[in-house]
């Protein structure tokens, strides 16, 4: 639900489609069957636990099979995991980039459609990697689409590359994936989480508009979607993009549907408790139903002792619009709670204080004043 659910947001965009083609012929011939998704996530694990002479042994070898991906996907692990990649959040050596740089043009030029092009691993930035790099992946990339413009699986792992880098041309190949396959719920899903990403910072008319993109791409996937346990992991962003597209009543619906249908073993039921009634209480108070909404914040943390949840927008959303509606008891009870089940509890902490003082908390921006 929250802008940067790029992590749930969207952990790799075209890895996650198992029905999509495997890897590029020349990669299939060399080393047999190249890794399929899952496989690419155990290697990337051991590639960061590497050690030195075993990553110096790695290359001899790929060397001499340069093809071998399930080497390559160790050693792009490796030298990520050691640079300073802003996306791995992670400071190492600059000397390592070139070498996390040459493996993903690599893997562009020679096996866009293998599911390892779709690893978040592979996304560069101009900010660690330099224009010229970055310049040198788009043109691959392009190239790479050139050869295969059929090809969701390329498309895919070309929008994840682009998904920090480039929204518009990311959204763009996400478009194009859905126009090949317009039954698969799977492109509509990433195009309404993609049309969150990174919203939460910007102004109420950006916002509306990414909610109204995000809200038609997810009636799209749902519509699609008529199995309950395949919709529920996805009400949560729904009801929030129908909430910014005001469209309350789509929005209530969702949310009511997320509290109706989660699953008795579900792995984070805390979460969702948190998301369903958080939705309801935002469209109370745009309903000008305050007694409602602070209802719904309040049951948004009554969730348990043992209970996980993460500072999501929605939830930062309900709380600032009860403060600026004067409900400031209303917005500490919350806080108070909250600090109970998040890790950033110094944050919530610095919050609480600052409520108190009768000073007012941007939760949009983070800033105190």
């Amino acid at each position: 639900m929250k802008s940067c659910r790029i992590l749930r947001t969207i952990p790799a965009i075209a890895c996650l489609v198992a029905s999509l083609a495997g890897a590029g012929e020349a990669t299939r011939t060399a080393t047999g069957a190249a890794p399929d998704r899952f496989q690419c996530y155990g290697l990337v694990s051991a590639g960061e636990k590497l050690s030195s002479t075993q990553v110096e042994a790695l290359e001899a070898g790929l060397a001499r099979k340069p093809a071998d991906l399930t080497v390559r996907v160790q050693l792009l692990a490796y030298w990520g995991a050691h640079d300073a990649s802003i996306i791995r959040g992670r400071k190492g050596s600059p000397d390592n980039r070139p070498k996390t740089a040459n493996h993903v043009l690599w893997i562009i030029r020679n096996a866009p459609e293998a599911d390892a092009a779709g690893l978040r691993e592979m996304r560069l930035t101009w900010y660690d990697y330099g224009k010229e790099v970055i310049a040198e992946a788009r043109a691959a990339w392009t190239e790479a689409i050139k050869t295969h413009p059929a090809s969701e699986a390329v498309l895919g792992h070309a929008a994840s590359f682009f998904l920090i880098e480039d929204h518009a041309l990311a959204a763009e190949y996400l478009t194009r994936a859905e126009g090949l396959d317009p039954r698969n719920p799977h492109w509509a899903i990433e195009l309404g989480q993609l049309a969150l990403l990174g919203i939460r910072r910007e102004p109420d008319e950006v916002r509306r508009d990414g909610g109204t993109k995000a809200s038609d791409a997810f009636d799209r996937a749902l519509g699609l979607t008529p199995a309950v346990e395949d919709r529920f992991p996805h009400l949560g962003d729904a009801a929030y993009a129908a909430w910014l597209a005001g469209r309350d009543k789509e929005a209530g619906e969702y949310a009511e549907a997320i509290l109706a249908n989660i699953p008795a073993d579900w792995w984070n039921r805390a979460q969702a408790l948190n998301e369903g009634h958080t939705v309801l209480g935002l469209v109370a108070l745009r309903a000008g139903d305050r007694k409602a909404a602070i209802e719904r914040l309040a049951k948004s943390v009554d969730l348990g002792q043992d209970a996980k949840v993460r500072l999501f927008d929605p939830s930062r959303d309900l709380a600032e619009g009860l403060l600026a509606a004067g409900e400031r008891q209303a917005v500490l009870d919350y806080l108070a709670a909250l600090t109970r089940y998040v890790k950033e509890k110094e944050k919530v902490e610095t919050w609480v204080r600052f409520v108190r003082q009768g000073g007012c908390v941007n939760f949009r921006e983070d800033m105190l004043f």
